[in-house]
C-alpha cells in the first residue's frame, strides 16, 4: 500500500514537473509575442512621429500660403480701386478737355 501511494505521489510529481514544463514553454512564447508587439509599438511611434512632423510642416506652409494669399486679395482690391479711379479721371479729363491743360491730377 505504502508503495502504490509512493508511486502515486512520484506520477503526481512527474505529472507537476510536466505541467511546468508547459507552462514555462506557454510563457516564453507569451514574452516572445509581447516583445514582438513592443518593438511594432515602437515602430508605429516613430512613423507617427514623422507623420506628426510632417503635418506640421504642412500646416505651416499652407498658414503662409494663406497669408500670401490673402495678402494678395487685399492688393488686388487695393489695385481695381485704383483703376476704377483712373478710368473716371480719364473719362473727366476726356469730357472736359480743359481739366487735361490745367496740369492737375487727381492721381496721388
Amino acid at each position: 500500500m505504502k508503495m502504490r501511494r509512493v508511486a502515486s505521489s512520484f506520477s503526481d510529481i512527474a505529472m507537476v514537473v510536466e505541467e511546468v514544463r508547459r507552462l514555462r514553454t506557454d510563457l516564453q512564447s507569451v514574452k516572445a509575442r509581447a516583445e514582438d508587439t513592443i518593438t511594432q509599438l515602437e515602430h508605429m511611434h516613430t512613423e507617427l512621429s514623422c507623420v506628426r512632423e510632417a503635418a506640421s510642416r504642412g500646416s505651416t506652409t499652407l498658414a503662409a500660403a494663406h497669408c500670401e494669399l490673402a495678402e494678395e486679395v487685399r492688393l488686388r482690391a487695393q489695385l481695381q480701386q485704383h483703376l476704377i479711379d483712373l478710368k473716371a479721371e480719364l473719362q473727366g479729363m476726356q469730357e472736359d478737355p480743359t481739366h487735361a491743360c490745367s496740369g492737375t491730377s487727381a492721381v496721388g
